[in-house]
This record gives structure tokens, sequence and C-alpha cells, in this order.
């Protein structure tokens, strides 16, 4: 770029200076002399150009490999761990509590624990009141949400047939089987505070 060009926006300055061969202090405040309605901007680009330049010429030290070398363990002693299912073994007691918390039939509960909740279909806000009753991070409730459903271990009598694995229900049609008034339906599917 030779001349000042007032017709720029804020993006093609910023891609002009970032483009400079040799973006200097020099060249910074020629552009600031020529794009002052840019200065805050084109301080902070060159500070991240400035910084970059920086780290990418210096060696490492033996503190920062000593650093990498600690993350990396970590890193790797974490991988193909097992993510603690929440929902593996819900007790009878547990259940009764999570029905009360959440205010939902234990019916609810139940296909919570068989997995036959789609975990999309569930308010934010419902999973982060579930997984704090279950003291559980949402990231591992909605993990074990989206696993297998579980095998029905008990006999009972359905007006429905039973799901099969892998089609998952809506939370909102659960609700509904489980024959929750629909103001309290409208009420759980609040997606907000």
């Amino acid at each position: 770029m030779s001349a000042r060009d007032n017709n720029l926006s804020l993006d093609e300055v910023l891609d002009f200076f970032a483009m400079e061969p040799n973006p200097n202090p020099d060249v910074l405040g020629r552009y600031l002399a020529d794009y002052p309605q840019f200065a805050e901007e084109l301080v902070d680009l060159s500070h991240e150009i400035f910084r970059l330049s920086l780290t990418q010429e210096r060696e490492l030290t033996s503190q920062d490999n000593s650093r990498i070398s600690s993350a990396w363990s970590v890193l790797q002693a974490g991988i193909g761990k097992p993510v603690p299912d929440p929902l593996a073994n819900l007790s009878s007691s547990t259940m009764g509590e999570l029905s009360e918390a959440l205010h939902v039939p234990r019916q609810v509960i139940l296909a919570f624990w068989e997995k036959r909740i789609a975990p999309a279909s569930v308010p934010l806000r419902f999973l982060e009141r579930m997984a704090r009753v279950l003291d559980a991070s949402v990231q591992s409730l909605i993990h074990s949400l989206s696993g297998a459903q579980q095998s029905l271990a008990r006999s009972h009598k359905a007006d429905d047939k039973p799901v099969a694995d892998g089609d998952k229900q809506d939370f909102e049609q659960v609700l509904r089987e489980a024959r929750v008034p629909e103001e309290e339906i409208a009420s759980l599917l609040i997606q907000g505070a």
C-alpha cells in the first residue's frame, strides 16, 4: 500500500498492515498517521504480530521443555480413561430424590436411566439441575445420555411398543407419556435461566 486511501474499511487496513513485509514500529507509525480512526485496532494487531514474532524466534528453555513434558504427561494419563456415568448406578432412593428435586415423575427419571431420551432435546437448564443433584458435570451427564440404551431388565405392560435401541425419544414426548400437566411441561422446557 503506497498512498492513503480513506475509503478502506477497518478489515482492509488491518489486512494491509498484517501483510507488510516488515511490520516494525516505523510502519505502524505510518499507518497510525494515515488511519487515526483505526488507531486502537492497529495497535492491538501490532502487539499480536510483535508478540508472535518474539515467541517464534526464541529457543525453548529447559523450563519450557519441562512444562511441556509435564503437560504432555497429564494429557496422556487422561487419554482412554472412561468418563464416569452418573446414571450407571442409580438406586431406587436416588431415583426418588431426583424425581422430587426435578419435579418430574419417576417414570421420567427411569427413561433417563434407560438412556431413552435424546440429550439434545433436554433443556440445558434441566440438565444443569439434574447434574447438580447427581453431583456430576453436565458434560458427563450428556455423555451418559448419548450412550446405548439400557436393556429393560424389568417386566411391565405398556400401551406402546418398546423403543428400539438407537431410537431416542424427545424429552417432551417422555413428559407427555408420563402424563405431566401441560403447564409443567412448558415450564420444564424453558431454555432460559
